[in-house]
């Protein structure tokens, strides 16, 4: 069996005869195409066919291809960013047990400027034992996190500290 597929638009306005009724104007376009007429391959690699169809480059055949390409083009970028959006949650999963230190390492930065800026304010020397305290005492939480990923690589030191692999 042969598959065939013709398109074209027609414009009642533009008809050669006048009064034509709308199956007419649609037949009369239709014999305009069918010079161009060609077999186009359709089907998969593996399995192709063969269907006639009017020039490439007119009416639906050509927009179909130009689809076709169109979501092709989407698929690429969806795949991207579904892949980018994979890395975005191992990294947040990553960061996520650091958030508590970066944020009291930096308040205590920011109180201490504060303080050796002559400002004063209520609870400055709490904030900044706090920040001493995340920053220089033991945490493993974090350190766990920092070695599991690879930001540290400090095994041993892991291991004397916390009595633990």
């Amino acid at each position: 069996m042969l598959a065939g597929f013709v398109y074209c638009e027609v414009d009642r306005n533009n008809s050669k005869t006048p009064g034509q009724n709308d199956c007419e104007v649609v037949a009369e376009g239709l014999k305009n195409v069918i010079p161009t007429i060609s077999p186009v391959q359709t089907g998969t690699y593996s399995k192709p066919e063969t269907t006639y169809c009017n020039d490439a480059g007119r009416g639906i055949l050509s927009q179909l291809r130009r689809m076709e390409e169109k979501v092709n083009q989407l698929e690429a970028l969806e795949k991207d960013k579904v892949n980018q959006l994979q890395a975005l949650k191992a990294e947040v999963v990553m960061l996520r047990p650091l958030r508590k230190s970066v944020v009291g390492i930096q308040a205590r930065f920011f109180v201490t400027s504060q303080v050796w800026a002559g400002m004063g304010g209520i609870g400055l020397r709490t904030s900044i034992d706090d920040g001493n305290e995340i920053a220089h005492g033991s945490d493993v939480v974090t350190d766990i996190c920092l070695l599991k990923h690879g930001l540290i690589q400090y095994h041993q030191t892991f291991t004397y500290l916390y009595g633990m692999e």
